[in-house]
């Protein structure tokens, strides 16, 4: 509509320099655990800002990390978060359960977190083609460099 100005934006969102100081941090730990992911980095909406996919790693992964990202945005919580919030739920309202994986690119496996800085949500890391346990603790380290680059 001509003359009606736009909506505001988010607050704030993870900057492409930021992105990318965490994927540099992330992937030379990952290497120092031996293992191979990709490392994704989005917009508080889920937006990819910047993706890197460390040599010998599928594409899969790439997909997977991309999803786990959405899944974050989506639900303002980390995946393993999500998906343990799910597991609970399968029980008590299995229609629930599965009908939450069908929802857009949904992905509840752990590796996908929120980006925080200064109380407010800027963006989103994830990781994924390690083990759950990798992909969560790398997740978290590019969540915590990516917030750092940008409070500097």
């Amino acid at each position: 509509m001509a003359g009606t100005p736009h909506p505001p934006g988010p607050g704030g969102t993870v900057s492409l320099a930021a992105a990318q100081a965490a994927i540099v941090d992330v992937t030379a730990e990952a290497t120092s655990r031996g293992v191979g992911v990709v490392v994704a980095i989005a917009s508080p909406s889920g937006d990819l800002v910047a993706v890197a996919r460390m040599d010998g790693v599928p594409p899969l992964a790439a997909e997977s990390a991309a999803r786990k990202c959405r899944t974050v945005a989506m639900t303002w919580r980390s995946t393993e978060s999500f998906a343990a919030s799910l597991k609970g739920d399968l029980e008590i309202e299995p229609e629930y359960f599965h009908g939450m994986h069908h929802v857009g690119p949904m992905m509840t496996v752990g590796g996908g977190v929120p980006i925080v800085s200064g109380g407010h949500l800027i963006g989103v890391a994830a990781v994924s083609g390690a083990s759950t346990a990798d992909d969560i603790a790398l997740a978290e380290l590019a969540a915590r460099r990516a917030s750092e680059g940008m409070d500097r």
